[in-house]
């Protein structure tokens, strides 16, 4: 009977957070997928193909360890194999959220990362955002491609795809997303402006040091403290160079 209580009032909790991701435009119709683990280890999943605004508490498939259906209506969300990745590398990950958050989703299609020493706060909360290699949706190569990021991050960009975060709960795994999506956003102002200004690595690494303090748990990946704007001006000198060969090369014919 508690196992009942605990499973109904985590469905609320799913349902209360794919709502609040949906009035962010985190979600969008049957975009991403959200899950739980149990102590048990079965699981709580978004049934596929589902709005997620509009789903209710009973939508939701409850999972047996081995995939077996407890409960729920529909067919869980056939990318449900990439959270399974994390629950294997990550002992302490009790929950997955997968969206196509607006700014994340920008830089998970640019060739740049989210990896610079921007924000104190992304520093010591997140360090660098991993991009997994580009993978076909739902497939087994989308899972696998994860699997190394997994054991050194609790969030991942999927190339031309989206984001992926676990956390010891489901708000946990929200406030993740949340974080990224605001530090994607400032990062993505930060180099259309062309005028960023890195944290310098002896106060990254202290940064970092404060995390224990902070009883923030990992796996982190830390960020680069390279300033951005020395980056810009060793493409600059590489655009330069190719100019200048070009034009001897032109002058040479």
């Amino acid at each position: 009977m508690g196992e009942d209580v605990q499973i109904q009032t985590e469905r609320n909790v799913l349902i209360q957070i794919c709502r609040l991701m949906y009035s962010k435009g985190f979600l969008t119709a049957a975009d991403g997928n959200l899950s739980l683990k149990f102590e048990d280890g079965s699981f709580l999943v978004t049934p596929s193909g589902r709005n997620k605004g509009l789903i209710q508490p009973q939508d939701l498939i409850h999972m047996g360890p081995e995939g077996e259906i407890l409960g729920g209506l529909g067919k869980p969300s056939s990318e449900f194999a990439m959270h399974r990745v994390f629950y294997e590398e990550q002992r302490e990950a009790r929950a997955v959220i997968h969206c196509h958050a607006l700014f994340s989703t920008v830089f998970a299609c640019m060739e740049d990362g989210l990896d610079d020493c921007l924000m104190t706060e992304s520093v010591m909360v997140l360090g660098s955002v991993p991009k997994a290699a580009l993978a076909i949706p739902s497939t087994p190569a989308l899972a696998e491609g994860l699997r190394e990021f997994a054991r050194g991050s609790q969030a991942v960009l999927l190339a031309n795809h989206g984001l992926v975060c676990s956390g010891r709960s489901l708000e946990d795994a929200f406030n993740r997303i949340e974080t990224v999506e605001h530090f994607a956003r400032i990062s993505y102002l930060v180099k259309m402006s062309e005028n960023g200004s890195a944290i310098p690595s002896e106060t990254a690494q202290r940064l970092e040091a404060l995390r224990s303090q902070y009883g923030l748990q990992g796996p982190f990946t830390n960020c680069r403290s390279e300033d951005p704007r020395e980056k810009q001006k060793d493409s600059d000198l590489e655009s330069l160079k190719s100019e200048i060969t070009e034009t001897v090369f032109r002058l040479m014919r």
